[in-house]
C-alpha cells in the first residue's frame, strides 16, 4: 500500500498537474490583485455608480418612509409624487396636503437623474405593490421628450 507521501509524488511527476497547479495560482493571485485594488478604489470613493443613473441608493428609504407615513395616516387619500431631479425639488407635499384641507397625504418620491424608462419600471415595480396610492402625479417635462424616436424604443425594449 502506497503512503501519502508516495501519492503526492507521483500527482506532482505528471506535466499536467503541474500545469493545472500553476494556473491555479497565477489566477488566485490575479483575482487577489484585482479584488485588492477594487477595495482601494471603494475606500478612495472612486468606485460609485455614475451620477447620471440618479441615486438609487435613496430608494429603499425613501419608500419606506412613504410607506410609515401611509400607514400612519389610515384613511387618507394617498398621492406619490415621482419624477427625475425636477420633480424632487419642483414639488412639496405640505403644500399639495395643505391645498386638500389636509384629507390627502402625499409624499414625493422623485429621483434625481432618472429617466422616463426607469420612471415606469418603478411605477410598476415598486409603487404600485408597496405603496397602493390613490394617485400618481408623474412630473415630466420637455427634455424627457427631445430622445430620438428609435433610441427611445431600444431603451423602452430593454425595460421592459
Amino acid at each position: 500500500m502506497m503512503s501519502r507521501m508516495q501519492r503526492f509524488r507521483i500527482f506532482f511527476k505528471d506535466k499536467s498537474h503541474q500545469n493545472w497547479i500553476k494556473s491555479l495560482i497565477l489566477f488566485g493571485i490575479l483575482f487577489f490583485s484585482i479584488d485588492s485594488c477594487m477595495n482601494i478604489l471603494d475606500a478612495l470613493g472612486m468606485m460609485g455608480e455614475p451620477y447620471d443613473w440618479g441615486n438609487r441608493l435613496l430608494i429603499p428609504a425613501k419608500v419606506n418612509q412613504a410607506r410609515d407615513l401611509f400607514l400612519q395616516n389610515p384613511g387618507k387619500f394617498r398621492i406619490v409624487h415621482i419624477g427625475d431631479s425636477r420633480g424632487e425639488t419642483n414639488l412639496d407635499p405640505f403644500y399639495v396636503d395643505e391645498y386638500f384641507s389636509n384629507t390627502t397625504i402625499t409624499y414625493n418620491l422623485a429621483i434625481s437623474g432618472t429617466e422616463n424608462q426607469f420612471q415606469s419600471l418603478y411605477i410598476k415595480h415598486v409603487i404600485i405593490p408597496r405603496l397602493h396610492p390613490n394617485l400618481i402625479i408623474w412630473d415630466v417635462n420637455n427634455v424627457d421628450f427631445d430622445n430620438d424616436v428609435e433610441e427611445l424604443r431600444q431603451r423602452t425594449e430593454m425595460y421592459t
